[in-house]
């Protein structure tokens, strides 16, 4: 595709061999006359965008060669005359609107400073945004013969006040009159076959519509929410009872024909489906009641709902795609489902409380639900992939006996900081959780987690627990991203990698790796000058996990240990201490394995430092290893 710029347009040719013609900020005229050709290359299509202009644009002239115009609405603000080439066999204008050769398809509209006008006889179709954001625009006359008004004909153009649809035309695209506040009258054409979606959405005052005997499609959201509807006795494709549009055998409801009182839905006992987007961004529901004969709820059947504050519901088969997503009022949900779609209760900002009863949470299905604490899950087998994905709020989540399988990012940045997988779980995704600081596993995991980048990327410390007895076998710190990232890498692959299937774990060459790790502390202080002390924490917790879930520990590895962590605690004590730096050290576990000749060394420097607190509090902490009361319960655990 070549593409460059000339005289203050912007040109790009087509495989075809003809130029698609575009303004620039260089154009500097108020009056644009479109070339019919370039280096022998006819200009076939034109892209008005007002963006592109720095200053009014009054006026287009358009050559014989072009087959193709297009404009974007959101940037014209005012009227713009318009001139084609007598010889054009494509387009014709009458100075106002754009339209086909034949004046069947009206294409754009750009007399926007008028208040009123009258289509072309001859016009079959009204293109796609062809009055879009006519602001000025109140009354529109239709030709006769007028048989389809496109996509977002007529959207946002805010003081449409009358149309007159005639008889013959069949459809009515999507969002063709949304967000038209001042249109109060509405008549449907006898003809009218098709509603699409939206297209009469956000006109308030639009409050009752007749629907014809061909009308056989009805789009999710066609009218606002308080439009009452009412519906010819001879239509084929839907009947009106108690209150609602449903399908011919009244087992589906499309939506409601008169709006509830007091804010309660009452969907009667024979209904069997609710249709997609049947209430959806409806603001007149608080209150569902469900009859018992439901068995299918739609996708996105109350999206964005937003004064649904709790939801009950049992027994029901399906419910799809983003049935109550962004409902903003619910607080509480209970459900019994066969099967959930996915984002079923996305970013329902005040949900506070939901149990589930279903086989397979949908994926993503709370997503994004900050407020959300507590979650119990029942009978469910498979927890679907970011089902709990940005719960910053979550604190409990209550595991069903049954579950067997945890998706990828189920539980990626939620608030719980401690995540026990059941016994039960045979697969776990990757990256499940990343805010959590402990995560317990059991022994019988099938998931080999050193071949995986599974559970988390960030620190936490990983407890494995004996399927038979439940007790701590052993508990592994994996370093996630607090440090340099290629270290990080390194450091978490690498501990990742000692696993050796499912969660099995080689702690010969863990126990060799620590040693390596801590020879370079053999010698003087001055070898651990320019580590990090977060670095040397973490070094520290691995050794005190180590020695406190001793597991396939012999006694000279064990002695080892001891000898590491008593230089490293003193070291740690003391560097914090130059830092003038005292709460990190007045931690119990940092002495597990100090020996007291070095804490009363640290003694004598505190003393010496006139730092009171910190010399009781060691004194305490020699004393209690003197009576052999040391020890680290209670502390590591936390998540170091």
């Amino acid at each position: 595709m070549n593409m460059f710029d000339l005289d203050g347009f912007s040109f790009v040719q087509f495989e075809d061999g003809g130029l698609m013609v575009q303004l620039t900020e260089a154009y500097a005229s108020d009056e644009v006359i479109v070339p019919d050709e370039v280096n022998g290359i006819p200009v076939t299509s034109f892209v008005f965008s007002a963006k592109d202009v720095s200053r009014k644009i009054n006026s287009i002239k358009i050559p014989s060669s072009l087959r193709n115009f297009s404009a974007d609405p959101f940037y014209l603000e005012h009227s713009i005359r318009l001139e084609i080439d007598e010889n054009n066999p494509h387009l014709f204008t009458d100075g106002k609107a754009v339209y086909s050769k034949k004046r069947s398809e009206l294409i754009f509209f750009l007399a926007r400073g008028d208040e009123e006008y009258t289509i072309h006889e001859d016009c079959k179709t009204i293109n796609k945004q062809a009055f879009a954001l006519s602001k000025n625009l109140k009354r529109i006359v239709f030709p006769s013969g007028l048989k389809t008004i496109e996509d977002s004909a007529f959207v946002s153009c805010g003081r449409l006040e009358e149309i007159g649809l005639p008889d013959g035309l069949i459809g009515i695209g999507v969002c063709a009159f949304k967000n038209c506040p001042k249109l109060e009258k509405l008549t449907l054409p006898s003809t009218l076959e098709y509603i699409g979606s939206e297209a009469f959405a956000e006109d308030p005052e639009i409050l009752s519509v007749h629907l014809p005997k061909p009308l056989k499609e009805i789009g999710e959201s066609a009218f606002s929410d308080n439009c009452e509807i009412s519906l010819s006795d001879e239509n084929p494709y839907f009947i009106c009872r108690d209150g609602f549009i449903l399908s011919p055998d009244g087992r589906k409801l499309v939506r409601w024909a008169t709006p509830p009182e007091n804010g309660i839905l009452v969907i009667p006992e024979y209904i069997t489906e609710i249709s997609p987007y049947a209430f959806s961004h409806n603001n007149k529901i608080e209150k569902v009641v469900f009859p018992r004969s439901l068995h299918t709820i739609g996708d996105s059947a109350f999206w964005c709902a937003d004064n649904l504050r709790e939801l009950e519901l049992e027994n029901v088969s399906v419910i799809g795609r983003h049935a109550f997503s962004g409902c903003n009022s619910l607080e509480r949900v209970r459900l019994k489902c066969g099967e959930l779609g996915e984002r079923v209760f996305a970013h329902c900002g005040h949900l506070t409380e939901a149990e589930v009863d279903c086989p397979r949470t949908g994926d993503y299905m709370f997503a994004h639900c900050p407020m959300l604490r507590r979650v119990v899950l029942k009978h469910t087998k498979v927890i679907g992939i970011a089902a709990f994905t940005d719960l910053t709020g979550l604190r409990e989540i209550v595991f069903p006996p049954e579950l067997e399988s945890i998706e990828t990012a189920a539980f990626y940045g939620c608030g719980i900081r401690s995540l026990t997988i059941p016994k039960t779980v045979r697969r776990i995704g990757e990256y499940i959780a990343n805010e959590v600081r402990e995560i317990h596993i059991y022994d019988n995991i099938e998931t080999d987690i050193g071949m995986n980048n599974v559970l988390s990327d960030k620190d936490y410390i990983l407890y494995v627990r004996s399927a038979e007895t439940d007790e701590i076998k052993y508990a592994v710190p994996i370093i996630g991203g607090n440090y340099h990232k290629y270290h990080q890498i390194l450091v978490h692959k690498s501990l990742l990698s000692m696993f050796k299937g499912g969660a099995s774990f080689d702690f010969k060459k863990f126990d060799a790796r620590f040693e390596d790790a801590m020879f370079q502390f053999e010698g003087i202080d001055t070898d651990f000058l320019n580590t990090p002390l977060a670095y040397l924490h973490d070094k520290l917790n691995a050794g005190l996990l180590r020695l406190k879930y001793g597991f396939e520990l012999d006694d000279d590895v064990r002695r080892k240990y001891e000898a590491r962590l008593d230089k490293l605690s003193c070291y740690i004590t003391k560097s914090y201490i130059n830092e003038n730096t005292i709460e990190p050290i007045l931690e119990p576990a940092l002495y597990t394995y100090m020996s007291i000749d070095n804490l009363r060394s640290l003694i004598d420097i505190s003393v010496e430092r006139h730092l009171t607190e910190l010399t009781a509090f060691l004194m305490r902490v020699c004393n209690d290893k003197r009576e052999g009361n040391g020890g680290v319960d209670g502390i590591i655990d936390q998540g170091g």
